[in-house]
């Protein structure tokens, strides 16, 4: 995590995903970084709650509120990662590195006009690896089924 946006001292050196594993990160240890850290991880307000309310107000007001001349924008996001234990890991497409691997695949909903755009919502995609009944499962979710939730 960069303190003052930008990019982070793994992302600058050019190393992937755990290139930076083992090494602080510019300006991770600050107090601010801390206990912003420390305030989104150890809230007790409800995610979905929250992020109902703040697209109730987009929605409500006429400068942010969707309309014909914008778009819903789903798209997927993939990062390698090993092991088992992690939910959501499959193998899978990680479009990122233009390639299928084992990852992790988030699925994002963006509402996009020419002037603005902010996310809607997004998703771990679940493999169907995961699903008793696979890709028949009940509870198995396409990545668009799970963009357009």
């Amino acid at each position: 995590m960069a303190a003052r946006g930008g990019q982070g001292r793994a992302e600058q050196q050019g190393g992937g995903q755990g290139a930076g594993r083992g090494r602080a990160v510019a300006g991770a240890q600050h107090p601010a970084v801390q206990r912003l850290q420390f305030f989104l991880s150890e809230s007790r307000w409800d995610p979905e709650q929250v992020n109902d309310r703040r697209l109730e107000l987009l929605l409500a007001d006429p400068a942010t509120a969707p309309h014909d001349g914008g778009v819903l924008v789903i798209d997927d996001s993939g990062d390698r990662k090993d092991g088992t234990r992690t939910a959501h890991v499959g193998h899978q497409w990680l479009g990122r590195y233009g390639k299928t691997g084992k990852g992790v695949v988030t699925v994002t909903a963006v509402w996009a006009d020419e002037r603005l755009y902010y996310p809607v919502h997004a998703v771990p995609y679940t493999p169907a690896r995961h699903f008793a009944k696979g890709r028949n499962d009940p509870a198995f979710r396409t990545k668009l089924q799970g963009g357009r939730r």
